[in-house]
């Protein structure tokens, strides 16, 4: 895939990460979990023209907006946490977030 989405979920907010394969035009954005602002992450996906997305499937809080990004035929994967664990460093939202969109620009869809 040419750009991609990695999307780290919790329990209040929401951080998006998208990326061209090589680097370019990279834009991190945060939201809140109410319904009016997981439209809104559809609504930024589509304005950057991504198809897909990566996600970590945090307890049950990826299911809505998991199914508004469905509807909006919007190719969603959900990875478990534990299968997409990085290195231990210092963690963070933006780099739980830059490395989901990572790995989704390498997935064969």
């Amino acid at each position: 895939m040419d750009r991609a989405c990695g999307l780290d979920m919790q329990k209040d907010k929401i951080v998006g990460f998208i990326s061209c394969k090589d680097g370019s035009n990279q834009e991190f954005r945060e939201f809140s979990t109410y319904t009016c602002e997981l439209k809104e992450i559809r609504d930024w996906l589509q304005e950057k023209d991504i198809h897909h997305c990566l996600m970590e499937s945090t307890g049950i809080y990826w299911m809505s907006l998991y199914a508004i990004l469905k509807e909006a035929c919007i190719e969603v994967i959900v990875a478990n946490p534990v299968h997409i664990k990085q290195m231990p460093k210092r963690k963070t939202d933006r780099k739980d977030a830059k490395w989901l969109c990572t790995l989704s620009s390498y997935v064969n869809v």
